[in-house]
């Protein structure tokens, strides 16, 4: 049997060795695999641009402030308020197979930030998916930038203000970082239908432990 890798887009089942989704047509090679002018370029030029910042702010002297600034939170924090899309329904149908896949898919409601090259923000994409393949629903997140951790790692859930439930995480097949499939679905979902808003603390590489913002009120589920 040949061997499959879950597609960077849609998720659906393609050849490990595939460079593009016959599905989605989704590119499958890196970023920098897909730029390998600009990668040259920004080691080239990027370089003596950080070496030269990180001395320059070695030198500099910071003036104290006062922390009393009333100002808006920022995307890290609880009270964000960053325009998101409600839950989305989709379902697709495979044009060989015939086999259809249940989504719902919601945006989060906070940015994070992370250095270089995954900073200017990245947000975060809850899946809920059910590929009628008798297996049941699948929970995943998936990030527009950064790398989740998902070896022998867990999430940490808080639905409304209730305690902080663990969930255990793992991978894709093909080793994709910006993917993480949640343990349990079935625990999750009950407790996402009955939620209006989750906190979801995950592990990141060379990040720590970041939270991530959904507002989830009005999850119907899949049908």
């Amino acid at each position: 049997m040949e061997e499959t890798k879950k597609c960077k887009a849609c998720l659906q089942d393609i050849p490990k060795g595939a460079k593009k989704c016959p599905h989605c047509t989704a590119d499958q090679r890196s970023w920098f695999a897909r730029h390998p002018i600009l990668t040259v370029l920004i080691v080239i030029f990027g370089l003596p641009i950080v070496l030269a910042s990180i001395g320059s702010s070695t030198s500099d002297t910071e003036t104290p402030t006062n922390n009393t600034s009333t100002s808006n939170p920022t995307p890290n924090e609880p009270g964000a308020t960053i325009p998101t899309n409600a839950w989305k329904y989709e379902t697709k149908t495979d044009e060989f197979s015939g086999d259809t896949q249940s989504f719902a898919t919601l945006i989060s409601s906070n940015e994070l930030e992370f250095e270089f090259p995954y900073n200017d923000g990245s947000r975060f994409v809850l899946i809920i998916r059910n590929q009628n393949d008798g297996k049941g629903e699948e929970v995943i997140l998936k990030a527009d930038k950064g790398q989740f951790l998902t070896y022998d790692e867990s999430i940490k859930v808080r639905f409304d203000e209730g305690e902080p439930v663990t969930y255990n995480i793992t991978g894709t097949d093909d080793g994709s970082a910006d993917v993480a499939f949640i343990k349990n679905p079935a625990g999750f979902i009950a407790n996402l239908k009955t939620s209006s808003a989750i906190k979801i603390e995950a592990p990141f590489y060379q990040a720590g432990r970041k939270v991530i913002y959904f507002d989830t009120l009005g999850y119907k589920g899949l049908e």
